[in-house]
């Protein structure tokens, strides 16, 4: 494992993450000078995204986003209540929820699929995610977990295979530290 982290001029965490796991080269000769990069929402919110990608397909994409000044935490329950709402927004197929000890604070999961028609003729897919929410320090920390994909005609991921690629996940984002800056 190595350590991944991030920085910003208000705030900060680092990781631990697989050997051979890396941010976007793309991303990396876009953003050469490392300026935040920063996505105003009407809220007059601003998110920062980071991708990491690993082996087989795998990634973890990061939402960072300070709260406002009237804003507080949501708590596990209130998390869980919005993803509820989210879920059935987008037709998501949730598969588990839960919380997970993340720098010494409950956090919120959910393990969902998305999945298309999966027939030979439409050549459809479906994808597993699990998606952490995560408050510290008045910062949100969306993270979303890429975790197995097939298509029409190939296997079907077993519980084990979601499993194992939710361990590796969970093990990554509980070794979040918050950064002093």
């Amino acid at each position: 494992m190595k350590v991944y982290k991030y920085n910003s001029k208000q705030h900060g965490f680092q990781m631990l993450i697989p050997d051979g796991w890396s941010e976007s080269m793309t991303r990396d000769l876009i953003n050469l000078s490392r300026i935040e990069n920063y996505q105003p929402d009407p809220s007059g919110k601003k998110t920062d995204t980071r991708t990491i990608f690993g082996a087989s397909g795998k990634y973890l994409n990061m939402l960072i986003t300070p709260l406002l000044d009237n804003e507080n935490e949501p708590t596990v329950d209130e998390t869980a209540e919005y993803f509820d709402g989210l879920s059935y927004r987008q037709d998501l197929n949730v598969i588990a929820t839960g919380s997970i000890s993340i720098a010494n604070k409950q956090v919120f999961w959910a393990t969902y699929y998305r999945g298309f028609a999966l027939s030979v003729a439409t050549g459809g897919q479906m994808q597993f995610f699990k998606k952490y929410c995560i408050y510290l320090n008045r910062v949100e920390y969306l993270f979303t977990a890429y975790l197995y994909s097939f298509s029409a005609g190939e296997k079907l991921p077993t519980n084990q295979d979601l499993s194992a690629s939710e361990k590796v996940f969970d093990e990554m984002v509980s070794s979040l530290e918050l950064l002093n800056l």
